[in-house]
């Protein structure tokens, strides 16, 4: 089972060593867990194993991200997402163009994770409605980047301040910093 969770501390005991970690997305880990577990402690939620795999393209800016350039004859380079800072030039870098699974996988992650977050942070039943359903409406990883930007104090790559127009106004959204 692959789910997402709040990230805790890595030396939390309560972590069992059976979970296999695969990325982390803003303040989530994404992992995968043995089926039985324990769980309800966690402030989880189930994703699919295509959402885990499209935690690499939640930082795309108009459907590309840049990617390492994949050695010759390996035919998905979605495995080479990112790049490492001792990989800096720029010959070693090329940028991939989102499939419409890639979108749809990364924007149903994105969904799930900040509709966990709203209804974890937020204290007022008809603001956690409220942006519930504006991220459920939301498209586009780019959407759902400026709502991260506007309700949640997070800019992502290629989001600038400007872009960020509020749709509603909310009062009791705490950061994690805040709590």
């Amino acid at each position: 089972m692959y789910i997402a969770y709040e990230t805790l501390p890595g030396n939390d005991p309560r972590v069992d060593r059976d979970y296999k970690i695969l990325d982390a997305y803003w303040h989530y880990t994404i992992a995968e867990v043995p089926d039985g577990k324990y769980l309800e402690w966690l402030n989880h939620v189930v994703i699919t194993k295509e959402e885990a795999k499209s935690s690499f393209f939640t930082g795309a800016y108009n459907n590309e991200i840049t990617i390492k350039k994949p050695p010759k004859g390996v035919k998905d380079p979605v495995e080479f997402v990112g790049y490492s800072l001792l990989e800096e030039e720029e010959g070693d870098k090329q940028v991939y163009h989102l499939t419409a699974n890639d979108k749809k996988n990364c924007t149903s992650l994105m969904k799930k994770i900040l509709c966990n977050y709203v209804e974890n942070h937020t204290s007022s039943i008809k603001e956690i409605g409220a942006l519930k359903k504006i991220i459920m409406e939301a498209n586009s990883i780019d959407t759902l980047n400026r709502y991260l930007g506007t309700y949640f104090d997070t800019l992502t790559p290629g989001i600038k301040v400007e872009d960020l127009t509020p749709v509603l106004t909310i009062k009791t959204l705490k950061t994690q910093e805040e709590d």
